[in-house]
């Protein structure tokens, strides 16, 4: 999946914040 494709989709791009904030969490169920 291009990055670029996936940043002008809300929900793909929602879901990579989401992963960059939870990164450092041992748990990242929540991103899910």
């Amino acid at each position: 999946l291009e990055l670029a494709s996936c940043i002008a989709n809300p929900a793909c791009a929602a879901n990579i914040a989401c992963l960059q904030t939870c990164n450092n969490r041992p748990d990242e169920t929540e991103c899910q």
